[in-house]
């Protein structure tokens, strides 16, 4: 999935969450594994013919809110890499993209963390410096 999130990002040179999620159910289609639970069942609701958004939902509810994964952290990345996306934006992109598939914030906010982390890591900001805050 990250590999169809950075395609998406060097394609379009922004991030377009409708582009990014058709990318990743294409390659779920195709090839996809490994994609843990929460993404697995948002596909299969699209599959079966209902909207992203009310298939994000109801895989949250039918969890019982338990959709705070890692998979939206694994995946984000390349948000990091793209050095045409501002600093000041990267937290929220990363929750944008988060939400593409998990619906607990825990999700969006574990992924804007790895995003800015790896941001900053990639600007040469030393560790000691990005440990303190």
């Amino acid at each position: 999935m990250a590999l169809r999130l950075k395609q998406s990002l060097e394609s379009l040179g922004k991030f377009c969450p409708d582009e990014v999620f058709a990318r990743y159910l294409q390659w779920w289609r195709t090839e996809g594994f490994d994609t843990g639970p929460t993404a697995a069942g948002v596909f299969a609701l699209i599959e079966a013919g209902l909207d992203r958004e009310t298939a994000v939902r109801h895989i949250h509810e039918e969890s019982g809110g338990t959709t705070a994964g890692c998979n939206p952290a694994h995946r984000a990345a390349p948000l990091a890499m793209m050095d045409f996306l501002p600093l000041a934006q990267l937290g929220d992109l990363a929750r944008q993209e988060a939400r593409l598939t998990h619906l607990h914030p825990d999700a969006g906010e574990t992924s804007a963390a790895v995003v800015l982390l790896a941001r900053h890591l990639i600007n040469g900001l030393p560790w000691p410096d990005i440990k303190r805050g």
